[in-house]
């Protein structure tokens, strides 16, 4: 029985990952199931490792889930079932890992310039990653996020869906060009200006459908800007889907979590 090894914090793009030997893992006591989401928290000098209090889906927030295979994999686990691994399960693990941080770091934080993205999310947990990682405060650049509920994201400067509501006689977009351009004006970054929009599916949701198609089509990334416009696709159809995802030139999708780019073969 293995119960204690050596162990170290890697950087892998972004993300820092735990190495754990195998041996430790592969011990019959060994705790945990591979993919198990986990809690960790600080403690005086120690790491504490556990399972959270409210369970969740074993797995990925990136990845395709089963709907109903968390109860048993908990089940399984506390009667000390471990899985048995294929080597090919292993090694997929493993690259999973690795495209997450390269597409998270490539594709998200370092975003070409002037591009004009869309998400499409099911989950606030993946929706929240991908925000932060645009909007990461290490960035050279005036950063802004529009969204339902405030949020604490460094010096990004945050704005309320609330506030550009039933102010005046203005359209949606120059309400929200005109809060860009305060954005840009308050801040000393250099790099391009960089806009998130939480969800503009809320805005469907609010009779703004005009105003939503309105913006994204007067909305030009090219004026040394980068913006982000996030929807959650479980509340459109397809043919609204098809018609926002035409005004953008950039896609990044949840499942498979992937990046797209109009023109590329």
């Amino acid at each position: 029985m293995v119960k204690e090894a050596a162990s170290k914090i890697n950087r892998v793009g972004p993300r820092h990952t735990l190495y754990l030997q195998k041996d430790l893992v592969e011990d019959t006591a060994f705790p945990f199931l591979l993919n198990e989401p986990l809690a960790v928290k600080v403690e005086g000098e120690r790491l504490v490792i556990e399972r959270p209090g409210v369970p969740r889906h074993a797995g990925s927030d990136f990845m395709v889930q089963e709907t109903n295979g968390s109860a048993v994999l908990s089940i399984l686990g506390d009667l000390g079932y471990a899985p048995v691994l294929s080597r090919a399960e292993k090694i997929y693990d493993m690259l999973k890992e690795v495209h997450e941080a390269e597409t998270l770091d490539l594709r998200i934080r370092r975003i070409p310039p002037k591009e004009h993205a869309i998400l499409l999310y099911r989950s606030n947990a993946f929706r929240d990653r991908i925000m932060s990682e645009f909007l990461d405060p290490s960035i050279d650049a005036p950063m802004g996020l529009l969204s339902e509920r405030h949020a604490e994201l460094g010096s990004v400067k945050n704005l309320l869906y609330s506030e550009i509501l039933g102010k005046g006689e203005w359209s949606l977009s120059k309400h929200i060009l005109r809060w860009i351009t305060e954005v840009q004006s308050s801040s000393k970054a250099t790099g391009p200006t960089r806009i998130a929009i939480e969800d503009m599916s809320w805005f469907f949701e609010n009779d703004l459908v005009g105003e939503v198609v309105k913006w994204e089509r007067e909305i030009d990334p090219k004026n040394n800007m980068t913006v982000l416009c996030g929807y959650r696709t479980s509340n459109l159809d397809q043919s609204w889907i098809r018609k926002v995802v035409a005004l953008h030139s950039y896609v990044i999708l949840d499942a498979p979590f992937r990046v797209y780019r109009k023109g590329l073969q």
